[in-house]
């Protein structure tokens, strides 16, 4: 991904863990997925950003130990995984606060239904406040997008293949320009 110019690859746990066998949403460990992301962090000379799933447990060392493992940035969800239900609101706050490195806070309960979009808004605007550098609420409808993309802190979109239909993204079908998405998003 670095060379052909990606100013920022991502490693993903699900990925890595075809490749071995497994399945994504728990069955990567902590420690595979640091030993991952160090393999990665020293082969590229680009920042890389980790995908660590619910932070693999209720520890919040996790993210710190993402960084040493040379990581810039983390992406943590707060679902608990191997289950779906969501953590509670204040021990999910309580991870982002935790982060000392590039910390995407996802919203992951509305899309395992164990939340409404109402409560998926509420999270993202807390976590940023907690510190998160960028929201992520995975495959949200356009209006919710647009109040987390006017808080002003960096939104990670997802909307994508048969994904689509979670949410209204029609305009996104196809190939959509960068024109069209920020006119969706601007409203």
């Amino acid at each position: 991904m670095a060379q052909p110019g990606a100013q920022a690859p991502a490693a993903t746990p699900s990925g890595y863990g075809f490749t071995l066998g497994l399945t994504d949403g728990g069955q990567i460990t902590r420690d595979i997925a640091q030993q991952h992301a160090a393999s990665i962090c020293a082969s590229v000379k680009v920042p890389v950003n980790g995908d660590f799933e619910n932070g693999f447990g209720d520890d919040p060392e996790t993210v710190r130990l993402a960084a040493e493992a040379g990581l810039s940035g983390v992406s943590v969800e707060d679902t608990a995984v191997p289950g779906t239900n969501s953590y509670p609101f204040d021990p999910a706050l309580a991870r982002i606060e935790a982060a000392g490195i590039v910390l995407t806070a996802r919203s992951d309960g509305w899309l395992m239904n164990d939340y409404d979009l109402a409560e998926a808004l509420r999270r993202c605007h807390a976590f940023a406040q907690a510190g998160a550098d960028v929201m992520y609420a995975p495959l949200v409808d356009t209006g919710t997008t647009r109040a987390l993309a006017a808080t002003g802190t960096l939104v990670n979109l997802l909307a994508a293949g048969a994904m689509l239909e979670r949410g209204d993204f029609t305009i996104l079908k196809g190939d959509a320009s960068t024109a069209e998405i920020d006119a969706m998003l601007a409203g």
